[in-house]
C-alpha cells in the first residue's frame, strides 16, 4: 500500500512563569510527567481559523533551561518540547460521511475539503430486509481511476456489514462481527480508492441487488500536509 515516507517535527516552546519556587517546581513536574511517554499518540491541533485537526505524534526531547528572573519577585523557566510524526499528514478530527443506496450504475460524490488524498472507510450493508446479498458489488472512484471489487456476494441484510478501512499502514476488511472479509475481494481490484482534494464522482456497480435498499457508505478524513 502508499506509504508517506517524509514524516514531520513539531517543536513547541514556551515558558513557565511563577513567584513561588515550590508551584515552579511543581509545573516543571507536570509538564515532564505530561510528555514523559514516547508512546505515540494522537495531539490536537486548533487553528487561529478554522476546523480543528489532529496529528499522530511521539515526544522526542524535553528541554528546560535554568529559572531566570523576570520583573519583581517573579521567575520563569523557558521550555522547549520536540515531538515526531511519523504519517506527516494533519486530519480533520471529524469524519465527513456520504450515505446512498446501492444501485448499479449509481454516480455520487465525495468531495475533501483538505490539500492531500484521503484514505476512505467504506462500507456496504444494512438493508431493510434479513438474510438478502448482493452479488459482487464494486466502488470506483472516477475522479482517479481507483476501485475495488468484491467477488463473491455479500451479506447485506439488517445490521450487516462489510467494511473496508483503508486508513493507515495496515488497512482491514471485516463484518459487523470483526470477522475478516479479505477473501471476498477481488484479487485484481487494484490501488484502494481514495479521496482527493475537491469533489470524486464515485460510481457503484453489481451483479445483481437485492430488493431490500442495502447502503454504501464512505466516510473519510479531510488531510492536510
Amino acid at each position: 500500500y502508499r506509504m508517506l515516507y517524509a514524516g514531520r517535527t513539531i517543536s513547541l516552546t514556551g515558558y513557565i512563569r511563577s513567584g513561588n519556587m515550590s508551584m515552579m517546581r511543581s509545573m516543571q513536574d507536570t509538564l515532564r510527567k505530561t510528555f514523559s511517554s514516547t508512546v505515540e499518540r494522537t495531539m490536537a491541533v486548533i487553528p487561529f481559523q478554522g476546523e480543528s485537526l489532529y496529528i499522530s505524534v511521539r515526544r522526542l526531547t524535553v528541554s528546560m533551561k535554568a529559572e531566570r528572573p523576570q520583573g519583581t519577585g517573579y521567575f520563569v523557566v523557558p521550555f522547549q518540547i520536540t515531538l515526531r510524526a511519523g504519517d506527516p499528514r494533519f486530519r480533520s478530527a471529524a469524519l465527513t460521511r456520504q450515505e446512498v443506496t446501492f444501485a448499479s450504475g449509481f454516480s455520487f460524490t465525495c468531495t475533501s475539503s483538505g490539500n492531500f488524498p484521503a484514505e476512505p472507510v467504506i462500507s456496504i450493508g444494512n438493508g431493510a430486509t434479513t438474510s438478502i446479498t448482493i452479488s459482487s458489488p464494486s466502488v470506483l472512484n472516477q475522479t482517479t481511476g481507483e476501485g475495488i471489487m468484491y467477488s463473491s456476494s455479500l451479506p447485506c441484510g439488517t445490521g450487516e456489514w462489510t467494511t473496508l478501512d483503508t486508513r493507515g499502514s495496515a488497512p482491514t476488511c471485516r463484518n459487523q462481527a470483526e470477522e475478516s472479509m479479505w477473501q471476498t475481494l477481488y484479487p485484481g481490484s487494484g490501488s484502494f480508492p481514495r479521496i482527493i482534494p475537491g469533489a470524486n464522482t464515485i460510481k457503484l456497480s453489481a451483479a445483481s441487488i437485492p430488493p431490500g435498499s442495502p447502503k454504501c457508505v464512505v466516510e473519510w478524513n479531510d488531510s492536510w500536509i
